[in-house]
């Protein structure tokens, strides 16, 4: 939106009679700016706005009666070729009201439809544990187990939820090696970058929701994700995640003297070619100024040729 607000109007037009929408800022964060509506009439004020408009999953998959999402960590070390890792575990985050299908009296209840912590927090009934199977906020793990405890496949749950990830990815990895050769062009990988694979990596925050048949959906892909810590369990999850891909793409405690030392021999390389340069400067302003005296020598008689034409006779 707004570009493809025509696309939005069809859309309304040949959907389901109940069928919702839920519209985010194209900028934004922590859940602000986020609300359901049904009918165009309530996107008329913000359509020339920089939104993004999805089809709402009104039948998720429920544990005790409340909407849930998975936050999944992506390490992208290297664009050509692609190399992607996924951690194996993350945050589950709840609503704290019970869930119930979108209708005009629930709209405007985020408590129940959204699942983002920076606003469920706020919530009376937000429930704080450092346990990683209870609360409003838990681990993935444990989430896993509990699916499995029912009788699902985990295993190939996490298969979907993994290929998702790789082919949401994969969507834009011709653009990201445009970028790369831009920002990097020539660049010649060093020994450290060929054991990781890259010169330069980041970490993805995958947002995925689960509908009632365990089908996961990626809501959004966040390119700067959180890394605050509220809790243990905060930083039990993202000390993880932080150590793991420092460890994968190959810094350690060895890598800032290796840096430095690399630093200083490209510093002493280009005072060489600088002092070189000098030199050479130096000697060919020397030629220049003896050939200059050697044409004026030679060019003075001319002139006074020319300036005296009797001398010509």
């Amino acid at each position: 939106m707004p570009q493809e607000y025509e696309d939005l109007k069809i859309a309304c037009k040949s959907r389901r009679p109940r069928q919702a929408f839920i519209s985010k800022p194209a900028q934004g964060c922590q859940g602000k700016g986020i609300f359901l509506f049904k009918s165009l009439k309530d996107i008329q004020s913000t359509k020339d706005s920089d939104l993004i408009v999805q089809t709402y999953i009104a039948k998720p998959y429920l544990l005790d009666g409340l909407k849930f999402d998975l936050r999944l960590y992506v390490l992208v070390t290297s664009v050509d070729p692609l190399r992607v890792f996924i951690y194996n575990d993350g945050l589950a985050r709840f609503a704290t009201e019970p869930y119930r299908r979108p209708n005009n009296t629930n709209l405007a209840d985020i408590c129940m439809h959204l699942t983002n912590y920076a606003i469920n927090k706020k919530s009376e009934k937000f429930e704080r544990s450092d346990w990683e199977h209870v609360g409003s906020k838990r681990t993935i793990k444990s989430v896993l187990k509990i699916l499995e405890a029912q009788g699902h496949n985990v295993a190939h749950l996490w298969t979907r939820i993994s290929d998702a990830i790789v082919k949401t990815v994969s969507t834009i990895q011709p653009q990201l090696c445009q970028i790369m050769r831009a920002c990097f062009p020539g660049h010649k990988p060093t020994n450290l970058e060929i054991t990781s694979g890259s010169c330069c990596f980041e970490i993805l925050g995958f947002d995925v929701i689960l509908d009632e048949k365990l089908k996961p959906w990626i809501l959004e892909v966040n390119h700067s994700p959180s890394f605050t810590c509220d809790s243990d369990l905060d930083m039990q999850i993202k000390r993880g995640v932080i150590l793991g891909a420092l460890d994968l793409v190959g810094l350690h405690h060895s890598s800032k003297k290796r840096f430095e030392k690399t630093q200083k021999e490209k510093t002493q390389t280009r005072l060489k070619v600088k002092v070189n340069k000098d030199v050479t400067i130096a000697s060919n302003r020397r030629e220049n100024i003896e050939n200059l005296e050697i044409f004026e020598s030679v060019s003075e008689p001319t002139t006074q040729a020319w300036e005296n034409p009797k001398v010509l006779k």
